[in-house]
């Protein structure tokens, strides 16, 4: 019980910790990480060049750590 109620605490501050993103960032790491897509797959989508993706992702992944350990 006591794991799952920590379960539900730690999603309900990364979905918190999602929220302070850009709406296009938030969106990125999601259909990165969770849906497996390629940094091309991602640039194609979003019509930016990959260094581009790289750099939003890797910004946006600094942000979420950071969120999350305050």
């Amino acid at each position: 019980m006591i794991d799952r109620i920590d379960d539900v605490q730690a999603q309900a501050r990364l979905n918190r910790c999602f929220e302070e993103l850009d709406k296009d960032r938030a969106d990125m790491v999601r259909l990165a990480y969770l849906n497996g897509w390629t940094r091309d797959a991602l640039a194609d989508y979003f019509e930016q060049p990959v260094n581009t993706v790289k750099t939003w992702l890797h910004r946006a992944l600094k942000q979420l750590k950071r969120c999350l350990d305050s």
